[in-house]
């Protein structure tokens, strides 16, 4: 392998290596404030943080190659945005777009895992 390429994907195992923490950690807390929204337990500060997480998640997960799966954690920031009615069908969803999100992050990990 061209020795550049090989620098190339070091230094974003690296990358991952150091944020892969912290991007799991984000999905487990979109998760949480999905079901505390389907309770209707959500408060402001966790809406904002669910905000946050996904946008985050978004850019990291662009970063790694996974486009569906941060143009997913857009629509889940959005929802989360403006959360002005909920019904089990839209929880359903967001539980559902947290498992893909968990699951490409998983996939990202075994990938570096095999450098």
């Amino acid at each position: 392998m061209v020795p550049e390429i090989q620098l190339a994907k070091r230094f974003r195992m690296h990358l991952w290596n150091r944020h892969s923490a912290a991007t799991t950690a984000r999905v487990r807390r979109l998760d949480k404030a999905t079901l505390l929204l389907g309770s209707d337990r959500l408060n402001e500060q966790q809406r904002q943080q669910a905000v946050l997480d996904a946008f985050k998640l978004s850019g990291s997960l662009s970063t790694f190659g996974a486009v569906a799966s941060s143009q997913r954690a857009l629509e889940i920031g959005t929802a989360f945005r403006t959360p002005t009615w909920v019904n089990t069908v839209e929880v359903a969803r967001l539980r559902s777009g947290c498992l893909e999100l968990l699951q490409s992050v998983q996939q990202i990990s075994e990938t570096f895992s095999r450098i």
